[in-house]
């Protein structure tokens, strides 16, 4: 609700790059009322200082009997006009002082939501809170059996590692097979360096090189690197690595992904042996053409000696 064309054109903008629709728009707060119960959005952003009057506190008392939504107050830097301070009802946010950030304006509105839904949560007949509180377990429980799920069907080897001596936790299917390891147990009972030459391509000790790259992970967020892993007791193989950190019932572990690369680097290596052998042809057939011009040359030049030695010349 708000009668300044260029202040409401500009919250809309905003409000957008924050992923919210504005749904309507009044420009008084009197008319204000019969759009807001005909479009019932789900929060109502509503001017508080205009002009002289209080349209926008007389609108909301009569509004908030009527409609079950929040209603965040806003006002010009300015402030209200003199002798018309006026503060918000108990039940509105506000007054949000314009301009603001994005980030306070985002702020300001979920608060605002988080508010108003406590508050439904609290009133009597509205719903029981043990019965909400259930449900959001429910949905908790089900996202988690989707990703439990998700984990043991991929055909990636994803495993996680937990300090403080970053040994493996889990692991899914695709990682026992990858590592041809006997089950989940014997994976568990192993390491990262368990599972890779003593020594790296660059010359570093894994162990080392492992710790170091768990620790960089750890730091970041997540950290994706080239790794050479060895099968359980086996031949070595190119991986690709990805480790991110999570934190789970207040416990932070790392989740590893590791995809066998053995493919692409032959590939690779197939390309390079490929423009090899085209460099090769390429400078034959260059030095085959140097030696045929030189021949060509000694030709012609033999050509003209004879001529000029035949004394009745050639017609």
């Amino acid at each position: 609700v708000e009668e300044n064309d260029l202040l409401a054109a500009d919250l809309v903008v905003r409000l957008g790059r924050l992923g919210l629709t504005v749904v309507g728009r009044a420009t008084a707060g009197r008319t204000a009322l019969a759009e807001i119960l005909a479009i019932r959005p789900e929060l109502v952003l509503m001017n508080l200082a205009y002009a002289n009057l209080q349209p926008g506190l007389e609108t909301t008392a009569s509004l908030l009997p009527l409609f079950d939504a929040p209603v965040v107050f806003h006002q010009p830097r300015t402030g209200t006009a003199a002798g018309h301070e006026a503060a918000p009802p108990m039940s509105a946010t506000g007054p949000l002082v314009l301009p603001c950030s994005d980030r306070e304006l985002h702020a300001t509105l979920q608060a605002a939501l988080y508010r108003h839904r406590w508050e439904q949560l609290q009133r009597p007949g509205s719903g029981n809170l043990e019965a909400v509180v259930q449900q959001r377990t429910a949905d908790l429980q089900q996202s988690e059996a989707r990703h439990r799920l998700l984990i043991q069907t991929s055909r990636d080897a994803m495993m996680t590692l937990s300090p403080p001596y970053w040994t493996f936790t889990s692991c899914n299917p695709a990682a026992v097979e990858l590592f041809q390891v006997k089950d989940e147990a014997h994976f568990c009972s192993l390491g990262p360096w368990d599972l890779s030459p003593q020594i790296q391509p660059d010359g570093q000790h894994s162990s080392a090189k492992a710790q170091a790259m768990i620790g960089k992970a750890m730091e970041e967020g997540s950290h994706y690197f080239e790794w050479t892993h060895r099968r359980f007791q086996k031949e070595s193989f190119p991986a690709t690595v990805l480790l991110s950190r999570l934190e789970q019932g207040g416990q932070i572990f790392l989740q590893a992904t590791v995809r066998d690369n053995t493919g692409q680097k032959q590939a690779e290596a197939a390309l390079r042996e490929s423009e090899t052998r085209l460099r090769e042809i390429n400078e034959n057939l260059e030095r085959l053409v140097a030696e045929r011009t030189g021949e060509l040359g000694k030709s012609e030049e033999r050509l003209t000696l004879a001529l000029d030695a035949t004394s009745d010349g050639l017609w």
